[in-house]
């Protein structure tokens, strides 16, 4: 019997690591998405090391989202022709905006598009092109969110005073494209959910004074408790 696939987009070190660990262990093959294909080749040979199982690199840029459109139905093949993915874990973040770029002072267009892109166009590209497998799987959308998605003063004066007014934007779209998503797929029987990280993970560059308590596994064994139970489109941890 064939294992099961999983879609990581958006790897690398912190959560997407712990998740690619975590699934790997339960028996999934994976197909690490990201940028840089030197550093995906590394993680892949590392855990096909650890696990046995069948781990492979793709360079896609999530801020294209025609590129994750056209690669996939290649990247499922490479694993065999039975292969379904079951799970696609969906780690991109409007990275491409530095702090510093406010909606009043120095972001332009382009970088509301690259957020937006990476954000939510390559999740819909994504979940678009792999929902025949998710539904014949029953499988599952998980997609990590944060803090700056939510609305309220303290959040808001928070971003506008870091100038991380753009990332803001596009992760609450993101998680307005999660709760979509999950209405439109779930009498189909797939789960659409999101874990809400609200503060910064260990390890991480927003950890900068190495101090965060909140660990990567950590965070990946919320989204397992999630995936598990199906019973709310989002969960905050770390608040």
């Amino acid at each position: 019997m064939s294992r099961p696939l999983a879609l990581i987009a958006g790897f690398g070190p912190g959560i997407s690591s712990s998740m690619a660990n975590k699934l790997a262990s339960k028996g999934y093959n994976l197909a690490l998405l990201s940028r840089t294909q030197s550093k995906l080749d590394a993680a892949a040979a590392s855990l096909a090391s650890k696990y046995g199982n069948t781990t492979k690199g793709f360079t896609v840029d999530l801020a294209d989202p025609s590129q994750i459109a056209s690669k996939l139905p290649d990247i499922k093949a490479s694993f065999g022709p039975s292969a379904r993915v079951g799970i696609l874990f969906y780690n991109g973040v409007g990275s491409y905006v530095t702090g510093g770029k406010g909606l009043l002072r120095g972001a332009d267009s382009q970088d509301l598009s690259n957020a937006f892109n990476v954000s939510v166009g390559s999740l819909v590209a994504a979940t678009r092109a792999l929902e025949k497998d998710l539904v014949a799987s029953k499988g599952a959308v998980l997609v990590t969110g944060g803090i700056l998605e939510l609305d309220n003063d303290p959040i808001t004066k928070y971003t506008v005073s870091k100038g991380k007014d753009v990332m803001a934007v596009s992760m609450a779209a993101k998680r307005k494209t999660v709760s979509l998503l999950h209405h439109a797929l779930k009498d189909k029987g797939v789960f659409v959910g999101g874990v809400t990280v609200m503060k910064a993970v260990q390890g991480t560059p927003m950890d900068g004074t190495g101090k965060s308590d909140l660990t990567p596994d950590m965070v990946a064994n919320k989204f397992e408790e999630l995936y598990v139970k199906r019973d709310a489109i989002f969960v905050k941890i770390g608040a």
